[in-house]
């Protein structure tokens, strides 16, 4: 070559000058070896078995500043570390040789060395590449491979694409548009394409230049830019074009349609953004796709986009085959990794997250929406959104779950609605419930023979129904409202913790907090807050008001109503009370059939009725009480009834009543009467009787007078039944009528006997 001549020819005049030399007739050898004989065909030639050859090493400097080079003058620039020789008027560097073939088809370079063409001998621009007419349509123009031979930018007749693998670690794998930071510091990423994610980082420094951010712009037909597309710190801007024609103005993607024309796939207007399908191109390079490496030397799609589905995410409906006749496979969108990967023939199904229906192949009208939300389900008209939610369903449809979790080990449940994290999450078997609320239903299965057991039911809140098993037609509202009930149905319990502890019984109702909070009963009413709270076997109490009942467990069929009625009941059965307060009073704790009427009213024996508590003043109605008196029902005992005698002994007295010493006796809380009434009954004064003189009357006579109610208890007290000392009035005036009779007898007889002796005389 030219630049090896040059090199020759002065490498002859150093040499000349040399005096380490040898000459040989028309040959010149320098050399170190006096046995070595230069070769024929060189002038001259230089040999060393141990050292080079140097020629003049200058700086960049000193070489530019060489007066009036000669042609083929060769030195060695140290600033450069290379070769330079002067030929027309320039220093030209000595290159490695060139891979460029100037007489192929396939590599030339033009005559100026300014442009460079692939595959064409005209190149047009600084580097032309041309196909071949031949190539196919899938093999590429051009292509960068990996190390492993992997292709990560290839050029194709219609497309280009770019793949990375999902394995790669660090910076450089995947895809990057960066920008220069204006020092020699690495590049600025601005964007970034992994498996998982697409990045555009924005630099929210303040310095301004071209070079920083991101932005696509089209030419205005002047040296200056149109921006149509910006990224900064503070926003992401899309330009539109204006209403003026023209393919230049706006945003679009196309692809090219065999002819010098174009098809717009993607276009953003002033009032729309528009996709385009063309649904008659066939292959994978038709339509618009974004793929990435498996590791093999094929690739994986990550974006499918049809007429009939839309699947984005790698995976995401792989196995869909669509088909007209009948209608399969069709209408669906799937957005994840491998959502729906193994639907075939499923219809109108909307599958949004990693793996959501996953496995099913034929589920139609389903809405998932969560990591491996509906992963197993092959059922129809099925929404799951969540976390898990509805991941081990199977075949059964009408279902809505929605919640981290929410019927997460759900199989055959249908027409459930379940909401909130683990909502009945164990449901196999189960139909037509309503769980809302953390865990709600959580363990609900239900049976295969029974349709409606585990059915049925409503549960909402925190926990509610949180046990039930096979329990149907209840209703659970509020925090951990029938937490334990398993198999018991028809029961309602309202409330936080109301009824949580029943686990099999029926027909109960508990409204209120806590309320039957302890009871596993049957057929029992508790309505208040606290109302039966500590109930535990006691069956079909009915109790209304707050507190009511609160400390009865065993006691049943007992009707209490009213704030705190029936408070101190534990075992007591069949007694009613009716008021604040009423009922066994403090200490009786086991009653039976006892009545309290009114505020405070208080029993304090069994079968006893009490009407109104001690501040009670007056008693009566518009008749007076009526007794039961019926001879079928009453047996004659004979019994001596005491009249004249037993009244002459009794003495009346005058009093008044020691209110307040009655209600410390009987441990009456102030709460249930008014001190005012009190006072102004404690100084009224009544007549009557003390109770313990007319025992004592009675007992000399040895008369058993049912007139007085005696204590049944140590802590009871007397009452005197005024309406019984009738009879022994009745029958002192029997006595008195008897006498007078007799007496009436004995005057006519002393008048006759006085009128026989009047005549006698």
């Amino acid at each position: 070559m030219k630049s090896a001549k040059i090199l020759i020819c002065s490498l002859i005049i150093l040499l000349i000058v040399l005096s380490n030399s040898s000459i040989n007739g028309q040959n010149t050898a320098i050399t170190d070896n006096e046995s070595y004989t230069p070769h024929s065909s060189a002038m001259l030639d230089v040999y060393s078995l141990s050292k080079g050859l140097l020629v003049p090493r200058l700086t960049s400097t000193q070489r530019i500043a060489i007066t009036a080079p000669a042609d083929g003058l060769l030195v060695y620039d140290t600033n450069l570390d290379q070769y330079y020789y002067f030929a027309n008027s320039v220093w030209n560097p000595i290159d490695a040789p060139s891979l460029w073939s100037e007489n192929s088809d396939t590599i030339f370079i033009t005559g100026d060395g300014k442009r460079y063409g692939v595959g064409t001998a005209s190149p047009l621009a600084r580097l032309t590449v041309q196909g071949d007419a031949s190539i196919a349509p899938d093999e590429p123009l051009f292509e960068v491979k990996n190390s492993a031979g992997d292709v990560i930018f290839a050029v194709y007749e219609n497309e280009v694409k770019v793949n990375f693998k999902e394995s790669a670690k660090g910076v450089k794998g995947g895809f990057a548009v960066g920008g220069l930071s204006g020092t020699k510091a690495d590049p600025v990423e601005y964007m970034r394409i992994t498996p998982d994610s697409v990045r555009i980082y924005i630099d929210d420094t303040p310095a301004k230049g071209v070079k920083g951010g991101f932005a696509v712009g089209g030419l205005s037909g002047t040296k200056g830019g149109n921006q149509y597309f910006k990224l900064d710190e503070e926003s992401a801007s899309i330009y539109l074009k204006q209403p003026a024609k023209g393919v230049k103005g706006g945003f679009a993607v196309g692809g090219l349609s065999g002819t010098k024309g174009f098809e717009d796939y993607l276009t953003i207007e002033r009032d729309s953004a528009r996709m385009y399908i063309n649904d008659a191109a066939k292959g994978v390079k038709g339509g618009f796709a974004v793929g990435g490496l498996s590791g093999i030397k094929a690739g994986t799609n990550f974006l499918d986009l049809t007429p009939e589905n839309y699947f984005i995410g790698q995976g995401a409906g792989a196995n869909t085959q669509p088909n007209d006749a009948p209608v399969e496979g069709k209408y669906n969108q799937f957005f994840g990794y491998e959502a729906g990967l193994n639907n075939t023939v499923g219809l109108y199904n909307i599958l949004i997250g990693y793996r959501t229906g996953f496995t099913g192949q034929s589920g139609n009208f389903n809405t998932f929406m969560g990591y491996q939300a509906g992963y197993t389900n092959t059922g129809s008209d099925n929404t799951f959104i969540g976390y898990l939610a509805g991941n081990s369903h199977l075949s059964k449809g009408g279902n809505v779950y929605i919640g981290s979790r929410a019927g997460e080990n759900a199989t055959l449940g249908e027409q459930n609605v379940y909401s909130c994290e683990s909502a009945g999450s164990s449901t196999t078997y189960g139909r037509k419930n309503v769980f809302i609320g953390f865990q709600a239903g959580y363990y609900n299965t239900g049976t295969s023979t029974l349709p409606d057991n585990g059915g049925l039911n409503v549960f909402l809140g925190n926990k509610a129904g949180w046990s039930n098993t096979t329990g149907k037609q209840n209703v659970f509202v509020g925090n951990s409202a029938g937490l334990d009930n398993t198999t018991g149905y028809n029961n309602v319990f309202i409330g936080n913790m109301a009824g949580s502890s029943n686990t099999n019984y029926i027909a109960n109702v508990m409204i209120g907090e806590s309320a039957g909070a302890s009871a596993n009963v049957a057929q029992a009413v508790f309505v208040g807050q606290e109302a039966g709270t500590n109930v535990t076997t006691g069956f079909n109490n009915t109790f209304i008001g707050a507190y009511t009942g609160r400390v009865v467990t065993t006691g049943g069929y007992n009707s209490f109503i009213g704030n705190q009625a029936g408070y101190y009941n534990v075992s007591g059965r069949w007694n009613t009370a009716l008021g604040y307060f009423a009922g066994p009073g403090n200490g009786y704790t086991h009653l039976d059939n006892a009545t309290a009427l009114g505020r405070g009213a208080t029993n304090t024996a069994d079968n006893q009725v009490r009407i109104g508590n001690t501040s009670v003043s007056s008693i009566g109605g518009q008749v007076g009480w009526s007794t039961l008196s019926d001879k079928r029902f009453k047996r004659e005992n004979k019994l001596e009834i005491h009249g004249l005698d037993f009244i002459l002994k009794l003495e009346p007295v005058s009093y008044q009543y020691d209110i307040t010493a009655l209600n410390n006796y009987l441990k009456i809380p102030e709460s249930t009467y008014d001190p005012k009434e009190v006072s102004q009954l404690e100084s009224k004064t009544f007549i009557g009787f003390f109770a313990q003189d007319v025992e004592k009357v009675a007992d000399e006579l040895g008369f058993e007078f049912s007139g007085i109610d005696k204590p049944k208890n140590k802590t009871d007290y007397y009452s005197l039944r005024y309406a019984e000392f009738t009879i022994p009035l009745v029958k002192a005036v029997q006595e008195l009528n008897e006498k007078n009779e007799n007496q009436q007898l004995e005057i006519e007889l002393l008048k006759k006997e006085n009128q026989e002796f009047k005549t006698r005389i």
